[in-house]
Order: C-alpha cells, then structure tokens, then sequence
C-alpha cells in the first residue's frame, strides 16, 4: 500500500507550454532496452544532455546508465519505460521529470535539481540516497515516490507536497513467553532517522530501554519490532517517540501491557465477572504474609485496594468481596507483596 500525492495539474501545464514554445534542441528516443551509453539504445546516438535537450524513454524499454547522470539548463525527460541510474542524478535549472503512469525511475544514489524544476510523478520515482532541490522545484502527480535518506527543499515546497512526516498506523504490544513484543508500522516517514522506545511502571516516569533505525523519507507501509527481554510482572507502560534528521521529535500515545511472567498462580473466579464476590486462588507466599490486592484499569487508574493475608503455608484461597460494583470493562487485579508480585486480566460484564 502507497501514499499517493495529489497531481498539481498547474505547475504540469505552466512548465509544458514552455518547452512546447520553444522546442528542443536534440531529442533522444530509445528504441530498445539497453545501455545509457550505446548509441544502438537510441534513434539519435548518445545523449549529451547539455541545455534545452528532451529524452524519452518508451514504455516496455529499460534503459541503464552506469554512473552518474549530470545534464544541464532546461532538460525534459519522457519516462513511460523504466530509467536506471547507478550512480547520482544531477540537473541544472528548469529541469522537467515527467514519470507517466506504468514508468519508473530508479537512482541508486542522490538525485540533485537546481532551480525551477518540477518532476512529475504518475509511475514511480526511487531515489536510494538524498534528494537536494532548490527554489521554485516542486513535485507533482498521482504517483509513489520513495526517498531512502533525507530531503532537503529550496521554495518550492517539493518536501513538503511529497512525502508527510511520520504517520503511525500502529503501536501494539503483547506477551511472548518471557519477554515483551513490540510491534509498530508507518504509512509514510518523512527525514525519520530513529525511534526511541521507554518504559514505565506507573505510566508518568518512563525510562529508555532501546532504539531503533529509521528508514528516511518512505511513502510506503515499513513495519518495525523490538522485544523487551526483561520485563517487569504486573502492567507495564511503553511508549514510542520519533526524532528526524535535524533533531526534531515527536511522541505516539502511550500503551500498556499485562505480563504474568512464570510461575503466575492467581487465578480470579468467576472471570468475566458478573459479582461484587470474588474468589481469590494462588500460592508461593511467605507465612502469613500480608499483601495488597489492587484492581486497576488497562491505564494503571487505581480503582480499589484490599488488604489480605496468606495462610500458614503461604497459600492464598479466600472469598472477597469488592467495595464498589466495576462497570464493564477489562481490569488488571493484582497482588502485591515483599515476596513477589503477580497479576491477571479480568473482564468485568
């Protein structure tokens, strides 16, 4: 799945109409797959691209530069086949990139414009390195564009009418036996150098437990994973931050998740719950210990506390009833003592 841009059918006609006006002064044709710098690629030799000049690539031709590709002033090319430059692109002043649907550029490189320049993206466009414009350079089309590295714009707002910065589809966590799997997925990342992951006990004081590399500038679904490999019984709370190229950060809503770890004993009947009265199940505790029972939202809101003890063998088998009736719901009820903690998820009909 792709992030489309929206076609900017002004800046499209305006930069036509002045290379129709003025013709070309060479014009080169691919009439068949091959090599950039064959001249049996094309209708008209090897093309020197130094101003005023117009390349076409036809649909179903592949055509493969080795090395860089610099051309100069008011350079228009036609991609319905599919361009591959090895190396950087880079063009002079008023260049027009049209990519037509079923097209396809691939620079494995950077790509560089100078000013007044528009590409025009109805195919696709992948750029493997960075892309670097100046004024008045602008992108256009209903196509998908993909920028490995970052983006850096002169006026024309050619960053900014690509791709947006990041867009969090999902941040979900989950337990996996004794660890804490973390999964999230982007929609589009704009300049996303590296995503910072913390952790919390009590949801407010959060700690950073690992980072993550980002993938740039993308228009594309990109998925990501982290596994916590020491986390912490009861419920926990992570959340996810995203810091760009020049620094600049943001943060996705927090989350939290229930792990019971090993040896995980208490049990809570009847579950769902339909009752103020429940019965309290579980073993490993000193002698006579005392202990909390906590109920507590997925959030971590308290919502009640009640104090209980162990028998003599340190089991725990007791009728409880609640102080207040919970509205539906799930909850975590745990037991908190100096021996050890643990907890279960209990929905709440």
């Amino acid at each position: 799945m792709f992030r489309f841009f929206s076609l900017c059918v002004c800046s499209f006609i305006f930069f036509s109409l002045i290379f129709l006006s003025r013709g070309y002064a060479a014009s080169y044709t691919s009439v068949g797959t091959g090599d950039w710098d064959i001249s049996g690629t094309w209708d008209n030799g090897v093309p020197n691209l130094g101003n005023n000049d117009a390349v076409t690539i036809t649909a179903g031709h592949t055509v493969t530069k080795t090395g860089d590709l610099t051309v100069g002033n008011q350079i228009v090319f036609h991609v319905y086949g599919t361009l591959i430059i090895n190396g950087t692109l880079d063009a002079n002043n008023q260049l027009q990139f049209n990519i037509y649907s079923g097209g396809a550029v691939q620079i494995s490189n950077d790509m560089t414009i100078k000013n007044s320049g528009n590409v025009d993206v109805d195919g696709s466009l992948e750029v493997g390195g960075d892309v670097s414009v100046g004024n008045s350079t602008t992108l256009s089309g209903s196509g998908t564009v993909i920028i490995d590295g970052s983006c850096t714009d002169g006026t024309g707002g050619f960053c900014s009418n690509g791709p947006l910065p990041v867009e969090l589809l999902y941040f979900d966590a989950f337990a996996d036996k004794n660890q804490i799997a973390l999964h999230w997925s982007t929609a589009s990342e704009l300049n996303n150098d590296f995503f910072t992951l913390e952790k919390s006990q009590n949801g407010k004081d959060f700690g950073v437990i690992g980072m993550v590399k980002g993938r740039g500038t993308k228009t594309e679904i990109s998925e990501y994973r982290y596994r916590d490999n020491s986390p912490s019984i009861g419920l926990s709370y992570y959340r996810l931050s995203q810091t760009d190229y020049d620094g600049t950060s943001e943060s996705f809503p927090i989350i939290s998740v229930l792990y019971e770890g090993r040896g995980n004993n208490l049990s809570i009947s009847p579950n769902p719950l339909y009752t103020q009265t429940i019965r309290l199940n579980s073993s490993g505790y000193a002698k006579s210990e005392r202990l909390m029972l906590n109920v507590l939202t997925l959030q971590g809101r308290p919502v009640e506390s009640i104090e209980i003890e162990s028998d003599y063998s340190g089991n725990i088998d007791q009728e409880i009833v609640l102080n207040n009736k919970l509205m539906r719901g799930a909850y975590i009820f745990e037991l908190d003592a100096k021996t050890k903690k643990e907890s279960v998820k209990v929905i709440a009909r």
